[in-house]
């Protein structure tokens, strides 16, 4: 059975990048074809882009798209946790967000009212290049809450590699000693506990007695 999870996992991890790959360069290409209408608005001409760029985005991104995340969702499901996964989910969302973003620009710019110039479109061409980088990279090293947390408990399964290493490489905290606030009499012999003799520094009477009775027998 564990080896049936392990190889189905495998499967879905490697066809999730591959589909997120696909996407990501589904979104790229659909931001440089809206920047070519943009500059070029011709009918004849744009009628061809508009078709090219409505099959790319309906056949290819977005069936990436919806496959890519059905099978990151799978993968939670298989146990993949950690501090670093909702960041992860986070920049997806924001994928997403710009995903619908380029589909309404197609269908505006298909009716000729493309309200953007080339240049805002080609300064959008770099964004799902760089939120898919941060996905990867969350995905890659697994980073914990700021690391804090891997101070002062033992490692976990779930652990990163990086987390790991930064882990060994960290001091072992010191052992905290119990503060003792000032005035407490916590750690001090109540009066009553102290002999007369100690407080005066006298030897008591039992004291001499015991030590005179065995200094005179023989």
């Amino acid at each position: 059975m564990s080896s049936f999870v392990d190889t189905l996992e495998w499967i879905a991890k490697t066809l999730h990048i591959g589909l997120v790959c696909a996407w990501l360069v589904g979104l790229v290409l659909l931001q440089a074809v809206l920047a070519v209408d943009a500059r070029a608005p011709d009918l004849r001409a744009g009628a061809r882009r508009h078709l090219l760029a409505g099959n790319l985005y309906l056949r290819v991104a977005s069936p990436a798209a919806i496959v890519a995340v059905a099978l990151g969702a799978v993968l939670i499901g298989l146990g993949f946790e950690g501090d670093w996964l909702p960041a992860k989910l986070a920049l997806v969302t924001v994928l997403v967000a710009f995903h619908l973003f380029t589909g309404r620009q197609l269908l505006r710019s298909a009716k000729g009212r493309n309200d953007h110039g080339p240049w805002f479109f080609v300064a959008l061409a770099p964004v799902p290049v760089l939120l898919f980088s941060g996905i990867a990279l969350l995905a890659a090293i697994k980073p914990q809450a700021l690391a804090l947390p891997l101070i002062d408990r033992p490692l976990a399964a779930s652990d990163g590699e990086a987390a790991r290493q930064l882990r060994r490489l960290l001091p072992a905290p010191p052992a905290a000693a119990a503060a003792v606030p000032a005035g407490s009499t916590a750690l001090r012999p109540s009066p009553s506990a102290v002999s007369p003799a100690a407080s005066t520094g006298r030897p008591s009477a039992e004291s001499s007695s015991g030590s005179s009775s065995r200094t005179g027998s023989p």
